[in-house]
């Protein structure tokens, strides 16, 4: 190889750790995330699939090498293209003649020689191209993880001239229309974008896959081949579902998929074909379990099984190994995070004593001193600087202490809590289900609180320091989707944030998390006094009239309180909450309906009321009769959390129901028996359990033949992006996510879409 290229060609798996460890900045982004993630994990003695690294150098080089015949091409890469995104024709023209100009141009002499030695070996036919993409740090995690997923690879033969066309391609990728979009709209100037190229040879392949782990579950997804690999999005896999601290495969997941959605089982392979050897999802869980030592309790890799099988089912050769094709831990909500992001550090001197472990709830780092509850209710203390709040449990009356931290542990919840959905909308970690965290942190002590991994470092002295993973408000035009796009949000002090996010509404304010903000901390009880009573209607309309403002025109759904009666906290899913205080005790429900009418009268029709945990028709007559005395809501929607309520639909159609919103979070735990706060239980906890699914099938299906709209306000679309697909078919209206999982639930709805049209346009005789 030229040695003026052993800088720009370089081995996967032979980067020295220590080059790795003392990487700069500027240097990594030449490799870029995907090269860099890899070779670090390789160091760290897991199997990768061997391969070099094309550094974002070498594109450099390439584009100064030619003589571009437009004088725009000559210096594109160090400029700031500036481009109408709005004139969809001026973009596709660009883009084209970029893109053309890139796949005709010739590459230097000698770099087709240098290519053609990384799959110099005889016994490999085909070789995977990824793109390996760096972009600034200043747009956040989940901005880079999106841009990431722009870029398409290639599967090319192994002649020179397939390796250099795939290289060309995947260098073309920058330009595509979509591309160029995104950069516009995200504010990059091409001068800061790094784009590296990983060329792996493929020998003989028998299947192909992503491998999630959550917790002590862990989801296998397989296809024959390099199907998965190579064109991800329209395959649709096998899934199979395994207990990783035993072993147990609770059940291959295409009799799942196919309740989830019909046209599955004509995508998938015939009964009875295996995708994947059951010896090799044995080599992939103990794959897995080395790696939650280095990556926590949620990740995400993607592999391939190279060799051959022995000719007996289910059995593979002693050739035959899984190779890592891509790693990345999880957040709190899915979202891919960086393998070695740029963490809050402590030195050699004062490094952690331990380390605790839970629920990843909410992404983001942080370093600050611990507070725990008593003391600053009692004192205050550490209202004036950052703190990590440590509690065993968060009752919504203490969520107005969040306001102030920098981040949660507790002992008690679920990534389904109501205190880590209060974390995630305030963009602060948080680390929940951590056992015995009250009696191992001792108040003061300084912590580092990775929300990313689920893990809480003791004894960690440094400047406080707090990274949220919620990535920066977007100011891109709403998508052109069917399926509505809404976002849940209770807290009046993120609106300005979130108003600009591409959605076309509020999907759910959670009125017993808003109003710990309206209300300053004080119990409601003291408000509900007939002297203040008429105080709390003023603090709640203007509440409600900011999101109303910030809105409009578009849909803003408000659930009312959802607590105990009078507004005290219900001990549990089954105790006296939800339209039922109402019956009652209506007082506080009745304050909240005064409230809605002043702000649609003051112009908030776009105001609607949505009852929490309706559990008769006769608790639904009841608050509907109230609602029109009180003139507060154009319509009245029930959120569907009680299963009998599927069974009783069509009478409380009858009864004048407005509308369906899907309550996943409770109807999954009341459908399977399984607490959605208790860490003991949460791997019964599963949106996706076929019982759960056709509960939610039978209710959009029913809504629709109704002619009412259904939606979905839970966390089981962003926590599952794979249900996206399956809701768009059945018919959902709308599905309302957190504001963190807003730009990639939007993706999901369009991949969805787009498959359900081409599924149509293949019905049509002469068009398939």
């Amino acid at each position: 190889m030229n040695p003026d290229r052993e800088l720009s060609l370089r081995w996967l798996d032979r980067i020295p750790p220590v080059a790795l460890e003392t990487t700069s900045l500027k240097d990594r982004a030449f490799l870029g995330d995907r090269a860099f993630d890899l070779s670090r994990i390789a160091q760290k003695g897991y199997p990768i699939l061997p391969g070099s690294i094309v550094s974002a150098q070498m594109l450099s080089d390439f584009w100064q090498s030619q003589r571009w015949q437009e004088p725009l091409f000559a210096e594109l890469l160090s400029s700031s293209l500036s481009l109408n995104v709005d004139d969809p024709s001026q973009l596709q023209a660009i883009s084209s003649t970029i893109r053309r100009a890139i796949l005709a141009a010739e590459l230097p002499s000698g770099w087709v020689s240098d290519l053609a030695e990384i799959v110099r070996s005889e016994s490999v036919t085909t070789a995977i191209v990824h793109p390996s993409l760096s972009v600034p740090s200043r747009l956040g995690k989940g901005t880079q993880v999106r841009l990431n997923e722009l870029l398409d690879s290639q599967i090319a033969g192994v002649r020179p001239e397939d390796l250099t066309l795939a290289l060309k391609r995947v260098w073309a990728e920058l330009f595509r229309a979509r591309s160029l979009f995104c950069w516009q709209r995200d504010g990059i100037a091409l001068s800061d974008i790094r784009l590296a190229v990983v060329v792996q040879p493929l020998p003989e392949a028998i299947a192909s896959g992503s491998l999630e782990v959550r917790g002590l579950r862990a989801d296998i997804q397989a296809t024959p081949g390099l199907e998965f690999i190579s064109n991800r999005k329209e395959v649709i896999p096998d899934l199979y579902r395994v207990d990783l601290q035993t072993g147990e495969i609770r059940g291959r997941c295409r009799e799942l998929l196919v309740e989830m959605s019909p046209s599955f089982a004509e995508a998938s392979a015939s009964e009875g074909e295996e995708k994947l050897p059951i010896a090799a999802i044995s080599a992939a869980l103990e794959l897995a379990r080395q790696l939650r030592a280095d990556l926590g309790e949620n990740f995400k890799l993607e592999w391939v099984l190279l060799g051959s099988t022995s000719g007996m089912p289910n059995a593979l050769t002693s050739a035959s190994s899984i190779y890592i094709v891509h790693v990345y831990p999880l957040g709190a909500n899915g979202m891919e995070i960086p393998l070695e992001p740029n963490r809050p550090t402590v030195s050699a001197a004062n490094a952690p004593t331990a380390i605790l472990r839970g629920v990843a709830a909410s992404g983001g780092q942080a370093i600050a001193p611990a507070r725990t509850l008593a003391q600053l209710r009692n004192s205050g203390t550490g209202r004036s600087s950052p703190y990590i709040l440590v509690a065993s449990k968060l009752d919504p009356d203490a969520f107005p202490l969040l306001q102030n931290a920098a981040g949660l542990v507790a002992e008690w919840g679920g990534l389904t809590s109501h205190a880590a959905i209060f974390a995630r909308e305030l963009g602060i970690p948080a680390v929940v289900g951590v056992v015995g965290a009250t009696d191992r942190i001792k108040s003061g002590e300084w912590l580092h609180l990775d929300g990313d991994r689920g893990e809480v470092h003791l004894n960690a002295i440094a400047s406080p320091v707090t990274q949220s993973s919620v990535p920066p408000s977007s100011t891109s035009e709403r998508p052109n989707l069917a399926t509505q796009l809404w976002v849940n949000l209770s807290q009046p002090s993120a609106i300005d944030r979130v108003a600009a996010l591409p959605v076309d509404g509020v999907g759910l304010i959670r009125s017993e998390l808003m109003v710990r903000e309206v209300l300053e901390g004080q119990p409601i009880e003291r408000w509900l006094e007939t002297d203040r009573s008429s105080q709390l209607v003023d603090r709640l309309a203007e509440a409600l009239q900011k999101f109303t403002r910030a809105f409009a025109p578009r849909a803003v759904f408000y659930r009312t309180f959802d607590g105990g009666v009078r507004g005290r906290t219900a001990d549990s899913a089954l105790a006296v909450r939800g339209t039922l205080s109402y019956q009652i005790d209506p007082t506080l429900f009745d304050l909240e309906l005064a409230a809605m009418a002043r702000v649609r009268q003051a112009g908030g029709a776009n105001l609607q009321l949505l009852l929490p945990f309706v559990r008769t028709v006769e608790e639904f007559e009841f608050c509907r009769q109230r609602v029109e005395a009180a003139g507060s809501s154009s319509s009245v929607w029930i959120a569907l959390e009680v299963p009998s309520a599927i069974f009783l639909l069509p009478d409380y159609l009858r009864a004048g129901v407005g509308g369906i919103a899907i309550g996943s979070n409770d109807l999954t735990q009341l459908m399977l028996a399984a607490h959605r706060d208790d860490r003991a239980i949460a791997d019964r906890f599963d949106a996706r359990h076929p019982a759960v699914m056709r509960a939610i099938q039978q209710a959009i299906e029913m809504a629709r033949e109704a002619g009412i709209p259904c939606s979905i306000c839970g966390d089981a679309p962003a926590r599952y992006p794979e249900l996206v697909d399956a809701l768009v078919r059945w018919g959902i209206t709308a599905i309302s996510v957190s504001p963190d999982a807003v730009e990639s639930t939007a993706r999901a709805i369009a991949r969805s879409e787009k498959r359900l049209l081409l599924d149509a346009a293949r019905s049509i005789p002469g068009m398939s």
